[in-house]
This record gives C-alpha cells, sequence and structure tokens, in this order.
C-alpha cells in the first residue's frame, strides 16, 4: 500500500534515508557526500513540510518518495532489506 506521511512516519523514513544512502548508493559518493548526505536532519519538520508518500509492508514505512509541487521527484529510498 502507498499512502500519504503521516505524523510518526518520519523516524522510519530518516532511518531509510541514512541506510539507502550508505548500503546501497554509496559507491556513487564520495565519504564527503555521504556525510553531508546522510547526516542528521530534521526529520519531522522537512516530512511535514514536504508530505511524503510512503510504501506500507506489514503494517511498516519500507520506502518513500518526496514529489514538489511541479511534479520533481526530490527523494525517493527504499529500505535495502526491500530494495531490488
Amino acid at each position: 500500500m502507498v499512502r500519504r506521511y503521516q505524523p510518526g512516519d518520519h523516524p522510519s523514513i530518516a532511518r531509510i534515508f541514512h541506510q539507502a544512502i550508505h548500503r546501497l548508493a554509496c559507491r556513487h559518493y564520495t565519504p564527503a557526500q555521504l556525510h553531508a548526505w546522510a547526516g542528521e536532519k530534521d526529520w519531522l519538520t522537512r516530512c511535514e513540510n514536504k508530505q511524503p508518500f510512503v510504501k506500507i509492508h506489514d503494517g511498516k514505512v519500507v520506502g518513500f518518495i518526496e514529489l514538489d509541487p511541479d511534479g520533481h521527484i526530490d527523494c525517493c529510498f527504499v529500505d535495502p532489506g526491500h530494495a531490488g
């Protein structure tokens, strides 16, 4: 199921973002880029502002996508355990 962000989803989204960058995409970035991309962020504020769509599997958030109002995809990440 895919649905809009709900309050309380932000910790899962932050975890997915960090794990996807460090486990799935790490070969595409320098160590400095990895640190900058996956550093601590205010995910609650970001999610409340962006209102991402989330993928739910077995009751858990396993992926998310952020769309800008013009249709631009800002972020699209999946839990490494569900990639492929």
